[in-house]
């Protein structure tokens, strides 16, 4: 690399970290963004009820979402659109890939759909080795292990493994690999990439993505996901709440979690998404919370809880 792109690269790693002064932790931040997914059904939910239709709400809220930053990327346009080709792909498997989670829940059996997604710790670990040569420690191992324990026991309900049945199921198990790679592909030594550039990339995709996959043939009315939706005004507030609170958030700080762990880590952590969400919807809806919802959650805590503990395998963003 020469000097210039050396100063290029510093550049870019300063403003990162200039919007959070440098204090945040990397793992607090994949945390914060599992605990904004798994509330995510809240909008979603509201916005149903009025009736929208959930490519259509999530499509139009990936659009306002673009919008925007747009004008903080005019200002630093070279930083997030002269970019390597890998940093486009890896955009682009981020923003299919919630198009295809959103979409494959809208499709399928729900529970289904999200153990079949968060298959994406083993997938990670496997992407890993191959792609980046990453050893496979014992921690990681026992990570993954009560991870996907902990989301069997949940999900213990629905009977039998987690075996595709159906678009909405395959959609789920696709997104979950899209995720995987796109995380070792953010651990790759040497790419010129930054969280700037990714997480417009990612919503760049994510606006047409979720919008044809709602409109694709199948259990779904197409003529209904391209009806008007109804209750425009009331929808307006769970739009804007959906953009600002939810999404923005949730894409940006999953990435400056991402540029800056091992792979595993962050797929680890992302798996607290469910644990949230199952408490919430307790709480605000009445959800059954049993025994095996807390059995499943401590064993979620605990998978990340051993990465926590060990993420002195930090890396530097790239």
């Amino acid at each position: 690399m020469s000097p210039h792109s050396k100063t290029d690269a510093a550049a870019r790693e300063d403003l990162a970290e200039s919007l959070f002064g440098g204090w945040l932790r990397p793992e607090i931040a994949v945390l914060f963004s599992a605990a904004v997914w798994g509330t995510i059904w809240v909008p979603i939910r509201q916005l149903n009820g009025i009736g929208w239709d959930s490519g259509v709400a999530a499509a139009a809220s990936a659009l306002a979402g673009t919008f925007c930053i747009l004008p903080f990327i005019l200002r630093r346009w070279r930083e997030a659109l002269v970019v390597p080709p890998v940093v486009w792909f890896i955009g682009f498997l981020l923003g299919f890939g919630v198009a295809l989670y959103w979409e494959g829940m809208a499709r399928g059996n729900v529970a289904r759909v999200v153990l079949l997604f968060y298959m994406m710790p083993v997938w990670t670990v496997v992407l890993a080795r191959i792609l980046n040569r990453e050893r496979v420690t014992p921690r990681r191992l026992l990570g993954v292990a009560l991870g996907m324990g902990g989301m069997i026991v949940v999900f213990s309900r629905q009977g039998g493994l987690p075996v595709p049945n159906g678009a909405g199921d395959y959609m789920g198990l696709l997104s979950g690999i899209a995720w995987a790679l796109a995380f070792v592909l953010c651990g790759r030594p040497g790419a010129e990439k930054t969280t700037l550039a990714q997480f417009f990339i990612s919503l760049l995709f994510l606006t047409p993505g979720v919008y044809l996959l709602a409109v694709l043939p199948g259990s779904r009315e197409t003529a209904a996901v391209l009806a008007a939706a109804p209750g425009v005004a009331a929808a307006l507030f769970w739009l804007v709440g959906l953009t600002l609170v939810w999404l923005l958030p949730g894409m940006f700080m999953t990435l400056y979690g991402a540029d800056r762990l091992k792979p595993g880590q962050v797929a680890i952590f992302l798996m607290i998404e469910v644990v949230v969400a199952l408490v919430s919807s307790a709480v605000l809806i009445d959800e059954p919370f049993g025994v095996p919802e807390i059995v499943g959650a401590v064993l979620i805590l605990s998978a990340s809880l051993v990465e926590f503990v060990g993420a002195g395998g930090r890396r530097t963003a790239g």
